[in-house]
């Protein structure tokens, strides 16, 4: 998992937007038994949450999905 999010990815946005964490809402997962999953609040919750908040012992992330924001010009 990237350094800002495992840090809780607080940026600019994250007043109106929340932490880099609040938004992720899918995890690609390789388990130790090899197998890949993909964690969202639907498919595999447990391991979504567990990710989420708490740690990253349960296998290695691979790939996460985001919400994303557009920015005004400046």
């Amino acid at each position: 998992m990237s350094s800002f999010l495992h840090g809780g990815g607080i940026s600019f946005l994250s007043l109106e937007h929340g932490f880099g964490f609040d938004n992720v809402v899918a995890y690609e997962v390789v388990l130790a038994d090899g197998t890949i999953v993909v964690a969202t609040t639907h498919s595999h919750p447990d391991l979504y949450w567990a990710i989420k908040y708490g740690s990253t012992n349960f296998g290695i992330v691979t790939r996460f999905d985001m919400t994303t924001f557009p920015l005004a010009e400046f």
